[in-house]
């Protein structure tokens, strides 16, 4: 793996590195494009995102959305693996779950 920083890192900087795609898309806008990194990153890795930038992102819904948020929370990892899988089988199609081969030098 190489790195390439666009700034000076100073020591005691943190780096970081996406596991997705991070930007918000042309046709979204923050909450939708929380929404699908947070669906990829529970579909392709199995795990619920806590950052910060998830956390600031995450919309206030008012009491009758917050049964709609509850109920499509995305961060729900076992049960949006188990959705998309379940719509990947009624659509013949059928991906594998993505290992970890890193190694650094």
């Amino acid at each position: 793996m190489h790195l390439v920083a666009t700034r000076d890192i100073k020591a005691g900087d943190e780096i970081t590195v996406s596991y997705v795609d991070a930007s918000v898309h042309d046709d979204e806008d923050v909450v939708q494009a929380r929404y699908r990194r947070r669906k990829e990153l529970a579909r392709g890795w199995r795990f619920a995102c806590q950052c910060d930038r998830c956390a600031r992102e995450a919309p206030s819904p008012s009491a009758g959305e917050k049964e709609i948020e509850l109920k499509n929370d995305e961060s729900k990892v076992e049960q949006i693996v188990s959705q998309v899988e379940q719509e990947e089988a009624t659509q013949g199609k059928s991906q594998p779950v993505p290992t970890d081969t890193t190694t650094i030098d």
